[in-house]
């Protein structure tokens, strides 16, 4: 069994892999591209240790998502959304 399913599953649970060397994103489900894109992580590059400000490698479960109802460029810095849009 992959660690893609779960027992009993008959279709690919979808899955975010992130490609730190390319710094994309892309979302797959049973061996399809669903979505893909850009993405800006650590400056500090890959790392586990606590604290290091790195972006950690694994498998990691998501199990809150935040900022779902804010309009686009909305500034969101850890568990909340902040008043205002992001300047870019």
């Amino acid at each position: 069994m992959s660690a893609r399913h779960s027992a009993g599953e008959t279709e690919a649970v979808p899955t975010i892999d992130i490609d730190l060397s390319a710094q994309r994103l892309r979302l797959e489900q049973g061996g399809r591209i669903l979505f893909e894109c850009p993405v800006s992580t650590a400056g500090n590059g890959p790392g586990e240790v606590v604290d290091s400000e790195c972006t950690p490698r694994g498998w990691h479960v998501i199990h809150e998502k935040i900022g779902a109802d804010c309009p686009p460029q909305h500034r969101i810095r850890g568990p909340r959304a902040h008043r205002g849009n992001l300047r870019v």
